[in-house]
């Protein structure tokens, strides 16, 4: 049986229609101006297209506090609202740099003999392409210039990264759980986590729609997997409740420092509160051992501490001994010299 998850409803606020344009509007014309003067300011083609990605970021971040104000659970509206502020804030950098190159060219009396004072956008438009971007590589040098077709190139590719990204991160807030009796939006609280879990049972379990081997989940000794709990809550009265389950472990790629990868297991999971106690003893107890590892355990011998005296190696570490084995000598303790 699968576990029933959280799914936005599609309902919203028409405030939202007010207030995501306004900070797309603020976000793009302040945003849109530093984004362009570091364009501007860093030859590095790979620091460029890093700085592209950001910018597509955070215009989808402003976004999503517009949703999430205006209590938007329509992912529709949300995809179409952080295009439009992607494609603002994407004509604001083209101004302004239209607007830097517009007073290059008029502080140099040459070329305002030459354009005869005027030098409007599409002349903007005809120089960049034909003059294009001189582009340094990471060991510095004269680099390369871009111009002619590349330049449509280097604009489509931009509009992708800065408009995909304003578009797809918005998604993010409008499908988070929302309660509709109180209408509010959920709590965030991160349980903690549960190390040493069993792989191939906590997959067994999230794929059977097991709520219980998910909260109290099977442990294997020579496991490094482990698994996150996040819940989320009604602020107002506590219920309902929806349980997010990531599975978690370390890797090593290219002989570089571990990283940490992880599957989601269940996502926004609609789950009784009795479950969550569960989920919460489980990260302080830690998980269920397998009852042949509990019987192998209590089979072993319960070793006796042995004193510990000076000048004498504890019997743990002198290796096993056998059963009636006499014990080795203690050395006599000098009487004092008076």
């Amino acid at each position: 049986m699968a576990i029933e998850t959280y799914k936005p409803n599609g309902k919203f606020n028409p405030i939202v229609f007010g207030i995501v344009p306004g900070l797309g509007l603020a976000g793009g014309l302040i945003g849109g101006w530093i984004y362009q003067a570091l364009i501007d300011l860093i030859p590095w083609i790979i620091l460029g297209a890093i700085i592209t990605f950001l910018f597509g970021i955070m215009l989808g971040v402003l976004v999503g506090f517009g949703l999430k104000w205006g209590k938007c659970r329509n992912r529709a509206i949300a995809i179409v609202l952080g295009v439009c502020v992607g494609i603002t804030g994407l004509g604001f950098s083209y101004f302004w740099a239209y607007q830097r190159v517009k007073s290059d060219v008029m502080s140099d009396p040459e070329l305002v003999k030459e354009t005869g004072g005027q030098f409007g956008f599409g002349d903007y438009i005809d120089a960049r392409v034909a003059y294009g971007w001189r582009v340094t590589g990471k060991h510095g040098g004269t680099g390369t210039s871009w111009s002619g077709g590349f330049v449509y190139m280097i604009w489509l590719v931009e509009a992708v990264l800065v408009v995909g990204m304003a578009g797809a991160a918005p998604l993010v807030y409008a499908s988070k759980p929302f309660c509709e009796e109180c209408d509010c939006w959920a709590k965030k609280e991160s349980i903690g986590e549960v190390h040493g879990v069993d792989n191939n049972r906590i997959q067994a379990a999230a794929a059977a729609g097991d709520w219980q081997g998910l909260v109290q989940p099977v442990g294997d000794p020579q496991s490094n997997r482990w698994i996150e709990y996040t819940v989320y809550t009604c602020p107002v009265d506590g219920h309902p409740m929806w349980l997010s389950v990531d599975l978690k472990w370390e890797t090593t790629k290219r002989k570089k420092d571990n990283e940490v990868e992880s599957e989601e297991l269940v996502e926004y999971g609609l789950i009784d509160p009795g479950l969550v106690m569960l989920a919460r003893q489980s990260v302080q107890q830690g998980p269920r051992m397998p009852e042949k590892y509990v019987k192998s355990r209590a089979a072993l011998p319960q070793g006796k501490r042995t004193p510990k005296t000076p000048g004498t190696t504890p019997q743990h570490a002198q290796g096993p001994q056998r059963p009636g084995a006499p014990r080795p000598p203690m050395p006599r303790r000098r009487p004092p010299q008076s």
